[in-house]
């Protein structure tokens, strides 16, 4: 089919074939149009991108966050955005052996006389303003000092209280390996309510300080999982944690099956048929041609949903063979 040079009718009818074998000639109609910008109503091309703001850890840099979103596919789903904590620092151990600095921190946790604090609220100030001139963004990435700093700044009393934020800058956030839970200037009794999904390391030696940090954040909308290394998200790290990638997919699945796009300067909302969106979208190919990604949308939802149950049905089984054999030994 690549090679063949196909028309626009060829490729309408190859992808509608492949979204749904029973389309008639007249969603393929719809879809020549919009395949070739006759459509007046849609302009794909202006699809907003999902974009997802990223915080590397202590004594470190961009470029090590850009390797652990790209392990973790975020880049398959996000603009990543990426911004450096405000503070010159040494690296952490071993990692100018593998990346070049200089290299930062959300607070200076290599030198004893620093004033804590001081850079603490200096990052807090940092991160407004970054949001409010670059901003709002869908999600937030986060990795071990970045996930305290985003479980703080996260909290109703720094964004809305302290910077007089109407909302909170991003709607979700992804926390990986989270450490430095010292630094905090925000209690548990009213936890964060965003949806969240928290990595964990199985032999992370700040394994205390992620669990630690998990308690500011509701329980009821976040997701917790745990990786079988330390304190590290490499890149190849998708190919190892199969579980934790479907958890992770399903999660990003049904937050961004609301996300908004934009047609013609308009919020269209993925996914779905509104009122609000067919005033503004008066379309009967569009509703058509909705409904079909709509079903393509819930087939992928729910397969990834059934492996996910496989995938802790087998761990239940794996553990309670272990604890068959303990019984046994027992005995």
């Amino acid at each position: 089919f690549i090679l063949n040079y196909p028309t626009i009718t060829d490729t309408s009818n190859y992808l509608l074939s492949l979204l749904a074998p029973d389309i008639d000639e007249d969603h393929i109609d719809a879809a020549e149009e919009l395949i070739s910008g006759s459509a007046k109503v849609i302009e794909f091309s202006t699809r907003r991108k999902p974009r997802i703001l990223c915080l590397h850890g202590a004594g470190s840099n961009n470029m090590v966050t850009s390797y652990q979103i790209e392990g973790l596919k975020l880049t398959n789903r996000f603009d990543c955005v990426f911004i450096h904590a405000p503070h010159a620092t040494a690296c952490a151990a071993g990692l100018d052996e593998i990346i070049t600095g200089p290299f930062y921190s959300w607070a200076d946790l290599f030198k004893a006389e620093v004033d804590l604090e001081a850079q603490w609220h200096t990052s807090f100030d940092v991160i407004a303003k970054y949001c409010a001139e670059n901003g709002p963004f869908d999600g937030v990435y986060g990795f071990s000092q970045g996930v305290a700093i985003v479980t703080n700044f996260s909290h109703p009393s720094i964004w809305k209280d302290r910077f007089q934020m109407e909302k909170c800058p991003w709607n979700f956030a992804i926390l990986a390996c989270g450490s430095y839970g010292s630094l905090m200037t925000i209690g548990t009794e009213i936890p964060i309510s965003l949806p969240s999904f928290h990595i964990l390391g199985r032999e992370d030696i700040f394994y205390d300080q992620s669990k630690a940090l998990l308690t500011y954040w509701d329980s009821f909308h976040k997701v917790i999982s745990t990786h079988a290394r330390g304190h590290e998200i490499d890149m190849f790290i998708w190919t190892r944690e199969k579980h934790m990638m479907i958890l992770l997919d399903n999660f990003l699945a049904k937050l961004l099956s609301s996300t908004p796009f934009q047609v013609d300067g308009h919020a269209i909302t993925i996914g779905h048929s509104s009122a609000d969106n067919m005033d503004i979208i008066k379309s009967d190919q569009y509703i058509e041609l909705n409904d079909i990604n709509q079903r393509g949308d819930l087939e992928k939802n729910l397969r990834m949903q059934l492996e996910s149950l496989d995938e802790a049905f087998e761990h239940i089984q794996f553990e309670r063979l272990k604890l068959q054999k303990a019984l046994l030994d027992v005995k």
